[in-house]
């Protein structure tokens, strides 16, 4: 499953989406083994029952995300 190949400490979320879309974590987590069991129990449950693809406002949502964590990144 792709979930084990990310490496230890990759901070990620899962998002699913139709005509409205949901993520799993409020934010990108860390991957820890119980962040990974989390993420497999909701990849299992998962179905393709929300209607539409509409793909563009869930990416908006992981860009802005993405802009904020950099905005706060002290490096």
């Amino acid at each position: 499953m792709f979930l084990r190949s990310l490496p230890q400490n990759s901070l990620f979320n899962i998002v699913s989406f139709g005509s409205t879309f949901n993520t799993l974590f409020p934010k990108s987590t860390k991957l820890t083994e119980a962040t990974l069991v989390t993420a497999t129990q909701y990849v299992a449950q998962m179905e393709a029952n929300m209607a539409g693809t509409n793909i563009l406002e869930p990416i908006k949502s992981v860009l802005n995300q993405f802009k904020h964590m950099k905005d706060q990144d002290p490096a």
